[in-house]
C-alpha cells in the first residue's frame, strides 16, 4: 500500500502530469487494458511506469507500449530510454532485453519507511 500511496493516487499523478509526465491509457478492443507513464529527463526519456492488467497479458500490449514509448522519445528528440526493474524480477528483465534494453547500473533506493529496493536501470539506445 505504501507504494500506491507514494507513486500511484490522483493527486500524484495529476502532480507528476504538472512536472512534465505523460500518461497514456493502454488499450485492446476498446477496453483499458493498463497504462504508461515516460517523462523526459536530462537526455533521455524515462520509461516510469507501464503496467498491464493481468487479464491482458500476452496480448503484445507490452511490446505495442514500448514501441510507442520510442516513436515519443524521438519526436522529443532524445536518443535513449531508460527504466528501472526490479532485480528478482526476471520475466520483466528478460522481456525488455528481448526488446533492446540493457542492464546499464544496479540501483538501491531505500524509502522513508525503511524498505529498500534493489533494481537495475536498463537502457535502449535508439537509432536517431
Amino acid at each position: 500500500m505504501f507504494f500506491i500511496k507514494k507513486y500511484q493516487t490522483a493527486a500524484v499523478i495529476e502532480q507528476q502530469i504538472k512536472e512534465g509526465y505523460e500518461y497514456y491509457l493502454l488499450n485492446l478492443e476498446g477496453k483499458t487494458a493498463g497504462y504508461l507513464g515516460i517523462q523526459p529527463q536530462n537526455g533521455f526519456l524515462k520509461l516510469s511506469k507501464l503496467y498491464i492488467l493481468k487479464e491482458f497479458r500476452g496480448n503484445k500490449i507490452g511490446e505495442a507500449a514500448l514501441r510507442f514509448t520510442e516513436k515519443r522519445a524521438s519526436e522529443h528528440g532524445l536518443s535513449a530510454i531508460d527504466l528501472d526493474v526490479n532485480r528478482q524480477n526476471y520475466r520483466f528483465i528478460h522481456f525488455y532485453e528481448k526488446n533492446g534494453y540493457s542492464i546499464v547500473e544496479d540501483l538501491v533506493f531505500t524509502f522513508e519507511n525503511g524498505y529498500t529496493v534493489e533494481d537495475y536501470m536498463m537502457r535502449k539506445v535508439l537509432n536517431m
